[in-house]
């Protein structure tokens, strides 16, 4: 029996980038559920990490998860472990999109602007090699998000998602 043909899109990408990343094996099955009530199962995930947020240090880890067309957040207190949505947002929706690579820390600095304000995230990487990877993969999903933005500004007039990397 080919097992590979019954995984979707998402677990295909979604298991090994968390594998990568250093993820416990109890915090994706805790977590799993939840993000799957948000993200299709055709979505192709490009990056996914453990991170903290650095205004609020006590309200426990978070999984960023990040695919080609969303951003999804899920967060889980330190006492109870319970998984929650922290924020769920279409890529395109997303403004003032900046991340900063701290190569001594092994760590990157994400911070959105979206509906319900500015949001910042810290990633620390398992290895300092990941943060190119990180870095690459925030690279695809937001350019191409501002460029396909600017081309729709051609046709409509609408505000052009600044994108910057520091």
């Amino acid at each position: 029996m080919d097992v590979g043909h019954d995984i979707d899109e998402f677990s295909r990408t979604f298991l090994p980038l968390a594998a990568q990343a250093g993820i416990p094996t109890q915090m994706i099955n805790r977590h799993l559920p939840e993000l799957r009530q948000h993200v299709a199962g055709t979505d192709t995930v490009v990056l996914v990490a453990q991170c903290l947020r650095p205004e609020k240090p006590a309200a426990g880890p978070h999984l960023f998860l990040l695919t080609r067309t969303h951003l999804v957040v899920t967060g889980e207190s330190r006492l109870r472990r319970s998984p929650r949505l922290h924020l769920r947002a279409r890529v395109d929706d997303l403004e003032a999109v900046t991340w900063q690579a701290d190569p001594a820390g092994a760590s990157v600095d994400v911070a959105v602007t979206c509906a319900d304000g500015r949001q910042r995230f810290w990633i620390r990487t398992v290895y300092p090699r990941q943060l190119w990877r990180f870095d690459a993969a925030l690279e695809k999903v937001f350019r191409a998000s501002a460029d396909a933005a600017r081309r729709r500004s051609l046709f409509a007039p609408r505000g052009t998602p600044r994108v910057a990397r520091t």
